[in-house]
């Protein structure tokens, strides 16, 4: 037999291999574009990295989407009400330091989440307690909670922005006052402007129509907040234009309206931890779509990796270095995506304080200062309903996504920060690679520049092979296979590369 008759049927394919591959539970598989891979910003190949995107960044838009509904007592909105004054008193503060900052961006780049009245200095404890005093003495506010707290209304995500608009002038003119009675932040001029503005015409006629009418059905209540809200939505148009008048700079009106709308979009992440994901295939991807999809139009290449499987449980183990830029290593656990188009569950936002804040807030949940709390607000019950809904928020896509067979490591913030990327850029060890398949379209340079890097790590590790695979169209099945490449072994015990 010749030398090249030889190499040919050593570099036979054997049909069944790439079924005996997708199918096996042992693996999992990661598509990657060559810019992501050996690009010179992320050098995910070299590095030996795993990004976990926020759920924002996934391609299902409808990701990470769900119903938070608020129902609760006077205590439950006395506290919710005072988390907003407390935010707001944040951002006035840090517009008196900044006063030609963008408004587009000053209430994104940073928003105080878990802040509370201990965060603050002795002054600014000072100035927030006379604003909180004339806020809760405020009739409107008081008859509003009386009212939240009688009705025991549900209010969906759609309508809460009514509320806090309500409130908003409210509270700003009396964080100012309270600022500027303490002498922290004195802007009397800026205060006269909110006396002379405040126009609360709809809020009490909002407040009269609901205490004539303490029958009004929720689906009626419903149409009246979806009025509301349009109307309001429009007159914030109207002002936010003629307000406009220096140009981008922040000015008082911007905190009745573009600071609502940041606030209400990130109330759902004070009792739901941010969380993020790592995707992967359950069998290998086969599909022309998904290479085209996730891997560059098939010019980059899928990551094969030996997971562990104990008891049925899959997983992989990785290490970060966390923010006190300690390292530490875990495994990791595979969940399986489910396909359905079943409307997201309804998730009470009162009704996870204990779990999520009651820790952190537990001094400030009141006006009062005492603490005070409604045992019964969370219950097991209660328990199973959040852990259910957060486990189907983070595991669940639409049935036009079915044909990926998807399967992620999910990880949130509740332990570690993880807003940096860097932070949620995980190492996997280099043994758990077991192989890389190039794409139909992959370039020859860029198979010789991972090639030689997985040549070097196997020399670096002391491994002896590696499996290098061409993915390839086959006629006869209508999909990708892909063909092993005899060439790892013969590379590894070289010693010119």
């Amino acid at each position: 037999m010749t030398k090249k008759k030889k190499q040919r049927k050593e570099n036979k394919v054997n049909p069944n291999q790439i079924e005996t591959i997708s199918s096996n539970s042992e693996y999992v598989y990661r598509l990657r574009p060559l810019n992501f891979l050996t690009g010179e910003m992320f050098q995910e190949l070299e590095k030996q990295s795993i990004y976990f995107a926020p759920f924002h960044e996934l391609n299902d838009p409808m990701e990470g989407k769900f119903e938070i509904t608020w129902k609760g007592n006077s205590i439950n909105w006395s506290y919710l009400f005072n988390y907003y004054l407390l935010c707001l008193h944040f951002y006035v503060l840090k517009a008196s330091f900044k006063p030609s900052a963008d408004f587009s961006t000053f209430f994104t780049d940073f928003f105080p989440l878990y802040i509370v009245e201990s965060d603050l200095n002795e002054e600014e404890q000072q100035s927030f307690s006379i604003s909180k005093r004339r806020f809760f003495s405020n009739n409107l506010i008081v008859d509003l909670i009386k009212y939240l707290d009688i009705r025991n209304i549900m209010i969906s995500k759609k309508y809460i922005s009514v509320i806090f608009i309500f409130i908003s002038e409210i509270a700003l003119e009396s964080v100012l006052y309270g600022q500027n009675e303490s002498g922290i932040n004195q802007q009397p001029f800026l205060i006269e402007i909110t006396k002379m503005i405040l126009n609360q015409e709809i809020f009490k006629l909002f407040i009269e129509m609901i205490e004539q009418n303490e029958n009004i059905p929720q689906n009626d209540l419903n149409k009246l907040f979806e009025s509301l809200t349009q109307s309001l939505y429009e007159s914030d148009l109207i002002m936010l234009c003629k307000f406009n008048f220096h140009g981008n700079n922040i000015n008082w009106f911007h905190f009745c309206s573009v600071f609502v709308d940041v606030f209400v979009k990130q109330l759902p992440f004070t009792v739901f931890p941010t969380w993020y994901s790592s995707s992967f295939f359950s069998k290998f991807p086969n599909k022309m779509t998904v290479w085209s999809n996730y891997a560059n139009n098939h010019m980059g290449v899928c990551l094969i990796f030996k997971i562990n499987n104990n008891d049925n449980i899959k997983s992989l183990s990785l290490t970060q270095i966390n923010e006190s830029k300690t390292i530490r290593t875990e495994r990791y656990t595979f969940e399986t995506i489910f396909y359905t188009n079943k409307k997201t569950p309804k998730i009470d936002y009162f009704a996870l304080l204990n779990k999520r804040l009651f820790y952190v807030f537990k001094n400030n949940l009141t006006p009062t200062g005492k603490g005070d709390i409604d045992k019964n607000i969370f219950t097991k019950d209660k328990l199973d309903e959040f852990n259910e809904g957060f486990k189907f928020i983070q595991t669940t896509k639409t049935k036009d996504w079915e044909y990926e067979g998807e399967v992620r490591l999910i990880t949130d913030n509740s332990l570690y920060w993880l807003e940096d990327t860097q932070a949620r850029t995980f190492k996997y060890n280099f043994n758990d690679l077991n192989g890389i398949v190039f794409g139909m379209n992959t370039p020859i340079k860029e198979k010789i520049k991972i090639i030689n890097i997985i040549v070097k790590k196997c020399k670096d590790n002391g491994r002896k092979d590696f499996n290098f695979y061409q993915a390839s169209y086959n006629e006869n099945k209508k999909e990708i296979v892909y063909i092993k490449l005899n060439i790892s072994e013969k590379l590894i015990t070289s010693d010119e590369l």
